[in-house]
């Protein structure tokens, strides 16, 4: 018995001394995670859960003026069909002024897994100059190693900078009492390059409805073919210049055959260099347009040639405050200024104070350049239907809210279940 109650009390003693073991360990941990940078990421489409587990020696944040890094994420399209990500760091409060950026590429036939995982690896690359002035750092470890080819060989790009796309696609859906079908495809080609960008692009497109209404079944059609195509030089860091052309066709705009060529120059205010951040474009087109009618327009034409002249201004933005993207754009005929149009554009993505944030998109249109409108009455199944352009002044559209979060700012935990 004597045996029992010492060895009793051993267990004992060994339990006190593993629970204090833990609680000190525990204590030394929340310590170190206390001291850990926090990471606020501003990204539209990022798998956060996958970073979140990942990266575990930062504390994440929901609320950007709670972080000590405010992360921003922006990308924009190479000439091969991969993407150019930007990860913009901003120091703020320990780390206040301390910025750095880094950019990487991925590549066409990305997975979403690869894009993910190499998203991750620039990330810490990013985070290391932050966490090596915190005490994180002496219980971090990553582990870089150099991975390419011990000779880099330049070679000749067999395709010239060219890629190519093709997509093909269609729906059907349908009840009783109507049907949809349709049918699309598009074919385009991009050579880009640093002083060079071409584009050519063909649009095909077949849409066809159907609807019974007391008995008879009343079936509209909708043809469209578009050839798009643009050549732009680079001349300086703000200058370019360009020509663009268009042949078209469309049921819908009563247009059997349109051609149009314009000449272009876009001044960037900010520097091409600095797109992925801001940009501030006004642009300036001029050139002739031809159009052939499928039925007399109510103008009683049938074709006409003119010349047309557009000019359109957009500021885009994207800093640790929000996002804006404003645009504005008008043209019109030359033999006769009254036929014009002017859009308006916006998206704002504002934080106003902690937590709470604004979001509105707009879309307005003043319309005075309806030459294709086609003589006669518009029927019912016309307007039904939606397959021919109907007459108008204007059309707008707008979305608007308020976001608000609050609570606990960690954002460190990721739980799958369910």
């Amino acid at each position: 018995m004597s045996n029992f109650m010492n060895l009793a009390k051993v267990c004992f003693l060994l339990f006190i001394i593993v629970s204090l073991s833990s609680v000190m360990a525990t204590e030394d941990d929340s310590e170190i995670s206390l001291l850990a940078p926090k990471v606020f990421i501003d990204c539209g489409r990022c798998d956060f859960d996958y970073i979140r587990t990942e990266i575990n020696f930062i504390n994440f944040v929901i609320d950007r003026k709670e972080a000590d890094i405010h992360i921003i994420i922006t990308d924009r399209e190479t000439a091969s069909g991969g993407m150019e990500k930007t990860l913009t760091f901003i120091g703020q409060r320990r780390f206040h002024s301390k910025n750095d950026t880094i950019s990487y590429m991925t590549n066409q036939g990305d997975t979403w897994d690869e894009e993910r995982t190499k998203m991750v690896k620039y990330f810490k690359m990013g985070l290391m100059s932050y966490v090596a002035r915190t005490s994180v750092a002496g219980v971090t470890d990553i582990a870089i190693e150099y991975t390419g080819p011990d000779t880099y060989i330049i070679q000749e790009d067999e395709w010239d900078n060219w890629v190519f796309r093709v997509n093909l696609g269609g729906f059907a859906r349908g009840e009783d009492a109507k049907r949809h079908r349709n049918l699309d495809g598009r074919i385009r080609a991009d050579r880009i390059t640093e002083d060079w960008k071409i584009r050519l692009s063909q649009y095909l497109d077949y849409h066809e409805e159907s609807y019974k209404i007391d008995g008879k079944t009343v079936t509209g059609i909708s043809r469209r073919t578009d050839f798009d195509g643009m050549v732009v030089k680079s001349l300086t860091d703000h200058w370019s210049t360009g020509l663009m052309s268009e042949v078209a066709s469309s049921s819908f705009s009563n247009t059997e055959l349109s051609f149009s060529l314009r000449a272009a120059v876009e001044y960037n205010i900010f520097p091409y260099s600095e797109s992925t951040r801001r940009e501030f474009r006004i642009y300036y087109g001029l050139g002739p347009a031809y159009t052939k009618y499928i039925e007399p327009t109510v103008y009683n034409k049938l074709e006409e040639a003119l010349v047309t002249e557009l000019l359109s201004m957009r500021l885009e933005v994207k800093q640790p405050w929000g996002q804006i993207d404003l645009s504005v754009e008008g043209s019109h005929y030359f033999h006769d200024i009254t036929k014009n149009r002017l859009r308006l554009n916006s998206s704002f993505h504002l934080h106003l104070v902690r937590g709470l944030s604004l979001l509105i998109r707009g879309e307005l249109s003043r319309i005075h350049d309806q030459l294709s409108l086609p003589k006669g009455d518009t029927t019912d199944e016309d307007i039904i239907l939606e397959m021919r352009e109907l007459q108008t002044q204007y059309s707008y559209r707008i979305s608007m809210g308020v976001e608000y979060t609050f609570g606990s700012t960690n954002n460190n935990i990721v739980n799958p279940r369910f």
